[in-house]
């Protein structure tokens, strides 16, 4: 009985290892995509941009920043 509840146990522990390593790479790449975002909105507000023409001027920015950075 004790046998099973240690490898109940380990699997345990290898599957939140697992959540925790894809936790850890998502994280890494949000805070680029949020801070490209955040750059490119107050691009948008800068330039008085409301509307359709404020969203599409940063999905444009956002593509630019994502080209720029496959470079």
């Amino acid at each position: 009985m004790k046998f099973v509840k240690t490898v109940a146990m380990t699997g345990t522990l290898a599957v939140a290892a697992a959540v925790m390593g894809s936790t850890a790479f998502a994280a890494n790449t949000v805070p680029a995509a949020n801070d490209a975002h955040a750059k490119c909105e107050q691009q948008a507000k800068d330039k008085k941009l409301a509307g359709d023409a404020a969203k599409d001027f940063v999905k444009k920015c956002e593509a630019d920043v994502a080209k720029a950075a496959k470079k």
